[in-house]
């Protein structure tokens, strides 16, 4: 597929005041997915000039609110937004919503809209609540992520009445897990844990319906449940997600790579807060593992600094298990060979 059907399709529509021999609908999509090529590529200086002469271009031609040119500016005040142009970025989010919606009313759904208009209203709002957290205003942010998702569900109730779609169910339902992850980041922020422990818990119910363990956006989701987790003193739930969350790096990874080295170190530390001691100083131990088996010398000192912190010392482990009154248990388990209860697919032992 071409690069503007993934990234923000045109569509026809009869609004257009082109001539058929008029070439401008040509040029402005050429331009438009040379600049999507470079957005894909995080070459988001590169890709400005072409989406600031396509939305140029297809405001010649275009009525106001046909699609072409609501995607151009989406994506132009996407790269606005990646280069900091927080201003041109509002600006171009603000002037394709009023054109998404009804009579410029951003409140409003349509009946009349279809599901990739929806899709398109529901991506501006969540772009437009991510502007609003960037300037500090977490309350409006929410206000606006709360609009984007009765966007994104209205287009879903629709795409069950229609045996095909642009958009499928599956795609809005991605949609609907980033903006539920957005809510749970600014709940964090603002130390509101229950509230971000229930929307991370939906975000990941909707990412699990499409996605693998595996998929980065869902590992990142589960990352963040186990942070609220741990924000809210939920150990043992914190542990689990974060036991999960080991399996799928594991699997993606290795079971001495430095990521998965980072998931154990916040193993050690929620199975020591829950009392599980000799968990936590089996992750520590795995810890040292890991870093025993790194030949990279960029990576020594990332490693080292992982081994030192706080609880990941074993050490400071064996003072916890001394106050808990296992220390003669755990201490022996010092001298002990790593214990391995199952293997990786890469023929390396991991810890679970």
């Amino acid at each position: 597929s071409n690069p503007e059907q993934s990234q923000g399709s045109e569509k026809s529509s009869k609004s257009r005041k082109s001539l058929p021999t008029d070439r401008r609908p040509y040029i402005a999509a050429t331009l438009h997915n040379i600049a999507i090529v470079h957005m894909l590529n995080l070459r988001f200086k590169r890709a400005l000039p072409y989406l600031t002469k396509a939305v140029t271009i297809r405001r010649e031609y275009l009525d106001e609110g046909d699609p072409d040119q609501v995607v151009s500016l989406v994506k132009y005040g996407i790269c606005n937004f990646a280069l900091g142009n927080f201003g041109e970025s509002q600006a171009a989010f603000k002037m394709a919503l009023l054109s998404t919606s009804p009579a410029g009313n951003m409140n409003e759904v349509s009946n009349e809209d279809t599901i990739a208009d929806l899709a398109q209203m529901g991506e501006v709002l969540n772009n437009l609540a991510c502007l609003s957290l960037h300037a500090g205003q977490a309350t409006l942010a929410l206000q606006t992520l709360k609009q984007a998702l009765e966007v994104f569900f209205a287009a879903l109730s629709d795409s069950l009445y229609l045996s095909s779609q642009r958009t499928s169910s599956s795609s809005i339902l991605m949609a609907i897990s980033v903006i539920r992850g957005n809510v749970g980041y600014i709940d964090l922020k603002l130390n509101e844990s229950d509230a971000a422990v229930v929307a991370f818990q939906a975000s990941l119910m909707h990412q699990q319906m499409v996605l693998k363990d595996t998929d980065e956006t869902l590992m990142i989701t589960m990352d963040h449940l186990a942070m609220a987790h741990f924000q809210r003193k939920s150990f043992d739930r914190a542990t689990q997600i974060l036991h999960r969350l080991y399996h799928a790096q594991v699997q993606n990874l290795s079971p001495t790579h430095l990521e998965v080295a980072q998931i154990l170190c916040k193993l050690a530390v929620a199975n020591a807060e829950a009392k599980n001691y000799e968990e936590a100083l089996e992750c520590v131990r795995w810890v040292h593992h890991c870093r025993s088996k790194n030949n990279d010398p960029a990576l020594s000192n990332r490693f080292l600094s992982l081994a030192k912190v706080g609880w990941l010392t074993q050490e400071t482990v064996c003072k916890i298990v001394k106050k808990a009154k296992k220390a003669a248990i755990l201490k022996a388990k010092l001298d002990m060979p790593l214990t391995t209860k199952q293997t990786s697919g890469s023929g390396e032992q991991s810890m679970f």
